[in-house]
């Protein structure tokens, strides 16, 4: 087993511990109304999200296939505008913002697989 396959096991286990408050917030709604999906189910896309980087990984395929995950992008957006258009947080404001930047990053992502934009980020980083 290669260096990189043993990390991947390993966040297999921490993507399950971080993913099971998503799907048992999931079944059991713990949360008053509405909050219930925009505050539980990002646990759930993040779950899917790590789960298929680390299929990909562990197969060793190209990062690139991994590009699939960035529709999932699109609900973190959706909540942001839901948290800043019914303020559903004390600080709706940043918490919308975190939601907003985290489906750009998302929506974004398969940019990074692109040689030349990859060099740059590489110089600012």
């Amino acid at each position: 087993m290669t260096a990189i396959k043993g990390l991947v096991l390993i966040s297999w286990v921490w993507e399950f511990m971080l993913s099971s408050p998503g799907v048992w917030g999931m079944m059991t709604w713990p949360l008053p109304g509405s909050n219930n999906i925009v505050l539980i189910d990002s646990y759930a896309l993040f779950g899917i999200a790590s789960l298929v980087v680390g299929v990909v990984l562990y197969k060793g395929l190209d990062i690139r296939a991994a590009g699939a995950i960035a529709p999932l992008g699109l609900p973190a957006i959706v909540y942001a505008f839901v948290i800043w258009s019914y303020g559903m947080t004390r600080e709706p404001l940043e918490a919308g913002l975190m939601f907003f930047l985290t489906g750009l990053a998302a929506l974004l992502s398969p940019l990074l697989a692109v040689q030349r934009l990859a060099e740059f980020w590489e110089l600012l980083l």
